[in-house]
């Protein structure tokens, strides 16, 4: 059976013509990616995009806007990014990482490039260029629905 396609969301935070970004373990690969990661129940995109980079790097940020919505369709599972622009406020450098984090880094977007082949996702390079464009969506786009329909809780027909 193939599964729903997984809700993640990740930040763009550049400094100086450098992003953020982390090198992280994901099974016995090592990787590159934006900080990110899954949507925890009961917690907003922005917040969730928050709570991600804080974890993975140590950096506070504010979130400016949407990059885009990238549905990256693989094997299984398929995955639904959700892609933000985000203002660095601080950065903790001696914050404990989360597990799989080997290391919090800045690269310019030829280094990024040149590690095609370790990316994460291939969301990455198309979400920095959506960037480097300016297409970008407001965040007021983003409507936060609290459930006002309780007979509706754990509906298939959602």
């Amino acid at each position: 059976m193939v599964s729903r396609p997984k809700i993640t969301v990740s930040a763009i935070v550049k400094k100086n013509e450098h992003y953020l970004m982390v090198k992280e373990r994901v099974k016995q690969d090592v990787l590159i990616n934006q900080p990110g990661g899954h949507l925890e129940n009961n917690e907003s995109l922005a917040d969730a995009a928050v709570r991600e980079t804080l974890e993975e790097t140590g950096a506070t940020i504010e979130i400016t806007s949407l990059v885009g919505i990238y549905h990256w369709v693989s094997n299984d599972p398929s995955y639904l990014r959700f892609c933000f622009a985000a203002d660095l406020l601080s950065h903790d450098p001696t914050r404990p990482l989360d597990n799989n984090i080997i290391a919090a880094q800045w690269m310019d977007k030829q280094q990024i490039i040149a590690h095609e082949n370790t990316l994460r996702s291939p969301a990455i390079i198309k979400s920095l260029d959506d960037y480097e464009l300016n297409k970008t969506i407001p965040l007021c786009s983003i409507q936060e629905i609290v459930n006002q329909a309780p007979h509706l809780i754990n509906s298939t027909e959602l």
